[in-house]
């Protein structure tokens, strides 16, 4: 059963830059977790799976809540970046050779193998060190793009099911955050109405 499991690896945050969960990779069809990037003929991703610790293994798991399943439109900025990531797939397998672990995910190390998350997250903080920007987690990337689609005027209920949130009070939560930008443009908004 085990051995069965490790075949089907899936990839955890993989495109979380794009507000999605981690859970993620462009596959068409009933099953999402990170294999070769493709989607639905009509532009959708099916997120359906995530990556799951499961002791010292890295195994496929269904995503954490029932909102977490969904589908969405797939930017064409992010379909572009699976397409690359996956010719740039092709020369490691090659390179690898018989050393290649063919696990079908997007997202993996030099052999094949799913990245593990610490690996991951040290290799964000160096490309954030290396490019000065303010120190963030990965995970704050999930709470960036929810405060993205706050500043275009998404609906809360929209931003909901693109975040994957189980409840919308989470999502509001994030919503309702204040920030000094829109506060200032509340004050506008109120200094209009006596001008």
């Amino acid at each position: 059963m085990l051995a069965v499991r490790q075949r089907h690896l899936s990839r955890e945050r993989c495109l979380q830059s794009s507000g999605i969960s981690g859970d993620v990779d462009g596959s068409s069809g009933a099953n999402s977790s990170g294999r070769s990037p493709s989607w639905t003929p009509d532009g959708h991703v099916n997120i359906r799976r995530q990556l799951v610790r499961v002791g010292t293994e890295l195994l496929d798991g269904p995503v954490k809540t029932k909102a977490g399943k969904r589908s969405l439109p797939l930017l064409g900025i992010v379909r572009e970046t699976l397409e690359i990531q996956r010719d740039g797939q092709k020369i490691l397998k090659e390179e690898a050779g018989e050393n290649w672990v063919d696990t079908g995910l997007v997202f993996t190390t030099r052999s094949g193998r799913p990245i593990e998350p610490r690996n991951l997250a040290r290799s964000f903080a160096r490309i954030v060190e290396q490019n000065k920007l303010r120190p963030i987690r990965v995970h704050d990337l999930r709470h960036t793009a929810a405060s993205l689609l706050k500043k275009l005027s998404v609906a809360p209920r929209d931003a909901m099911e693109i975040l994957g949130h189980s409840r919308i009070s989470v999502t509001m939560e994030i919503y309702t955050h204040g920030d000094g930008e829109s506060r200032e443009d509340a004050l506008r908004k109120v200094t209009g109405l006596f001008e």
